[in-house]
């Protein structure tokens, strides 16, 4: 009877051991679980970071995420940039680079003094054949359409686009008689965006 009633007391020790074991590897797992679940990986996107709103501390830090405002500063320069080339792509029909210099070098003052800074405007009208313009009567620079807006720095941009030239056929019926492959480079100057640089590539004909 001794021997038996030292079996079960053993049997019953071993019991709760097991139980206490296990009850603590549960608890282990889900805190584990419930820290994980808190974390904010450190390449985490822009809306991964955005759906952890419940109060919590982060249990790491997420690196090179701008904040909303930040993101807001972003995407309202990038607007003031693409307004900046859009009307400065509609006055470039407007300045006829086989005229006389003189008669050039008035027209790029009058047509491009609000959307270039000083340095390419003096640039500009020494050397008008170095600006964009209009060479013929037909084809003429319509617009700049817009590839690419690489942020340089958090006052520079760079813009890769194409100044798009029609005839009175793509006016009515679309696309463009030519293409000029241009990169423009946009500069905050006293709180105004302003193109600092032009390149053009090589001049494209339809066929």
């Amino acid at each position: 009877m001794k021997g038996l009633k030292g079996s079960k007391k053993i049997f019953v020790l071993c019991a709760i051991f097991v139980a206490i074991v296990s009850c603590t590897a549960l608890l282990i797992k889900a805190i584990a679980a419930d820290a994980e679940s808190k974390k904010v990986p450190i390449d985490a996107s822009l809306e991964q970071v955005d759906e952890i709103k419940d109060g919590s501390r982060f249990t790491c830090e997420a690196v090179n995420v701008p904040s909303s405002d930040a993101r807001e500063d972003i995407i309202q320069d990038e607007l003031e940039v693409k307004l900046l080339l859009d009307a400065f792509g509609k006055n470039l029909q407007k300045v006829f680079l086989l005229a006389p210099e003189d008669v050039v070098a008035a027209s790029i003052e009058e047509n491009y003094g609000d959307y270039v800074t000083p340095e390419l405007l003096q640039k500009w009208q020494a050397d008008p054949q170095s600006a964009p313009g209009r060479l013929v009567s037909s084809p003429w620079p319509d617009r700049i359409d817009i590839l690419s807006i690489e942020m340089l720095d958090e006052n520079q941009y760079l813009v890769y686009g194409e100044i798009i030239e029609v005839t009175s056929v793509e006016l009515e019926k679309g696309g463009a008689a030519a293409k000029w492959p241009v990169t423009i480079t946009v500069r905050k100057v006293d709180g105004r965006w302003l193109i600092s640089d032009v390149t053009l590539g090589e001049y494209l004909e339809r066929g």
